[in-house]
Formats: C-alpha cells, structure tokens, sequence
C-alpha cells in the first residue's frame, strides 16, 4: 500500500543553523507504539500477520493460494501464521523487518500495509515470538533461519538468530509464532473469523482437532453487484461498511442530521442525504482495493479526510442512482446476481427502497 503522504515544501535562507529531530529514547517509543497504538491488542497481531502472509505469496504469483494458520489449544498454545512466499533473507530481517517504519511495500499499491510497523504487531500482546523462515541467500542455497523476538529490560526489541541451517526441503516460505494465554484461545479464534472472513481465498485453518477452510467458519451469506467498475456486496449479517483489500472497517460518516453545515461540507441535497444514511444501515459493503481507499496507520479505520468522506458518500451514491435505476428493469430479470441482491435486500425490508421514487425524481 502507498501511504498517502502531503507533499511538503520550505522556504527557508541557507544561513540557519539546522539539526533534525531525533528519537532520544527508542525503548520509549517502541512501548508507545505497541502498547498505546492499537485498541484491541489481540486484533492488532491476528489481522496484521495474516495479511503479511497472503502478501508474501501474492509477491511470488502464489495469490490464489491460502494461507495456514495454527490456532492455539492447551497441547500447543500458539499462533502461527505460514506462508509460501520468498522467505525473509538475512538482508531482509535486518534491514527491513525489524525497522520501524521500512516497508518493502510503500510503492507497491496492491499489497497491504506499506507503514512499517505491522511486522511488528505481535509486540503489542506478547514480549517475545518467533520467526522461523527459509529463503535463498546470496550464496545461491537456502537456508532455514529461526528467529527469537523479544523486548529486553530497557523496553528495546531486540533479535536473536536461534538457529541457521540449509534447507532440508527445496522449498522457501514463513512461519510467525506467537505465544497464546489460555485465556485468550477463544478470543483469537472469534477474532480470526471476524477480521479475515471476507478474504476470498479463505486462509486455511488448523485446530485441535482438523484442518479446514476459514470458509467453513463463515455462515454470511451474499450476493453481489458491480457498480461503476466497483463491487457491492450485501451480506446477511447486517454489516454496513466497506472492505479495503477485502479487510472490513467500519464507515463513520458525520450524518446524524441534515443542515446546512452538512450540505455545505458534503455538497449534498437532502434527499440524497437520506439516501447515504439508509444505505449505512444495510447489510451493504462497497469494495475498494489499497489504492482507492485510505487507511489509518494502525489499520483499525479509515483515514478521515475531507477527500475520503466525499468520495465515500459519491461511491454510495453512484450505487445508489445505478441500482435504484435498475429496479424496474428487464435487466434486473435477466441479471442472477442483481436478482438476488434486489430479492434479498426485499425480504429484510431494505429502508433504502421507501427512498426510491424521491431519489429518481431528484
């Protein structure tokens, strides 16, 4: 993903004495950052290595291929998280994945992330984790490296190279290993369906007792329909929102009432305020990849601008006037998908269908 990033430009006379800010206490910072940052602590590291994961192997052409993730249980309290991607060389681990803020994602507008900290998520719960990754070295062979990382007593993360040896299988790829309390099994199970069930390649899934697909866990559900080169989705369990790279967030839009602040700030007619409201109460996802939605740096939300509110409520409105338009229409007896988004959305009583004839005499 491409942080969006304002451009800054100075003006300034070459005379001034200059020095750069600096961090003073590095220990401090990396505390802040994992303990401070995120909200639910559990949800930072299940939905960031994941998605690491499946951008490993979309790096290497593996996209269509799943994931595996371990859940924990009382034999082997873990949480592990495989890919089948290139693996982290040596170079890599140590000068990209354990730097805050270095990403080898930052020009790359079709993965995940690109911030630099999401490597690093399993901090936010646990002092030490493992990473247990086979990649090709420069000497042309592989080798399998397993990784301790922890926080020391000065609060710095730290690495440790546990072991180095060649590759006993010709076949690259990585492991994260978090440690798991008892107490939280559960949690991270519940947590794993809520933030990766809308993938769609389902992540495969290893338990106690079978392996099996995410897709098993997950009961929704939808129909879609495309809209201006974008994809709607409805979903049975009426959750409005959007999905960036197919990850849910929430949309918090300003629209508790119509007046003239918000005709001004969104250039909006009250009809087509109503409009964006009731659409916020269906089961309706509007589907955006990385670069057409912005997110938050620790990836719990969208990041609201003026920019990103606009554009969502043009997206939920430009469905709006293409699929209100299309209700009466032979089109929607031939379309299976429509059919059955129009058919759905009827049988839970779909509010924005009492906004129908008001929006189309606009």
């Amino acid at each position: 993903m491409q942080p969006y990033l304002q451009e800054i430009v100075v003006e300034r006379p070459s005379h001034f004495e200059e020095e750069f800010f600096g961090i003073g206490d590095t220990g401090l910072v990396l505390e802040i950052l994992r303990k401070k940052t995120y909200s639910n602590l559990i949800a930072a590291f299940v939905r960031e290595i994941p998605c690491n994961a499946r951008d490993a192997n979309r790096e290497v052409g593996k996209g269509d291929q799943p994931i595996h993730i371990k859940l924990p249980w009382a034999a082997s309290p873990t949480f592990e998280v495989s890919d089948e991607g290139l693996g982290i060389s040596r170079s890599r681990m140590y000068n990209v994945f354990i730097k805050v803020g270095r990403s080898t994602k930052r020009e790359d507008g079709k993965q995940t992330g690109g911030f630099g900290i999401g490597a690093k998520t399993p901090f936010a719960y646990t002092n030490a984790f493992t990473v247990d990754t086979t990649a090709l070295e420069p000497d042309g062979l592989l080798w399998r490296c397993v990784y301790s990382m922890y926080i020391d007593e000065t609060r710095q993360g730290k690495l440790a190279l546990i072991s180095r040896e060649p590759a006993k299988v010709n076949k690259t790829g990585t492991t994260v290993i978090v440690p798991i309390l008892a107490e939280d099994f559960d949690v991270v199970r519940t947590t794993v369906k809520r933030h990766l069930k809308y993938w769609s390649v389902p992540p495969m899934i290893t338990d106690e007792k079978e392996t099996f697909s995410l897709a098993q866990l997950v009961e929704s559900s939808k129909t879609e329909s495309e809209f201006s080169g974008k994809i709607a989705r409805f979903y049975r369990d009426k959750e409005a929102g959007v999905l960036v790279d197919e990850m849910y967030y929430p949309v918090n839009l300003s629209l508790s009432s119509f007046n003239e602040a918000t005709a001004s700030r969104y250039g909006i007619t009250e009809t087509q305020f109503l409009t964006v409201k009731a659409l916020l109460n269906e089961p309706l996802l509007l589907a955006y990849n990385n670069d057409e939605m912005p997110v938050a740096a620790n990836r719990e939300q969208l990041e609201y601008t003026k920019t990103t509110e606009k554009q969502l409520i043009e997206d939920y409105l430009t469905f709006a006037g293409n699929y209100f338009a299309q209700l009466d229409t032979e089109y929607v007896k031939r379309n299976t998908s429509l059919r059955a988004s129009v058919e759905f959305l009827s049988a839970t009583k779909d509010s924005s269908y009492s906004l129908y004839k008001a929006y189309t005499k606009q």
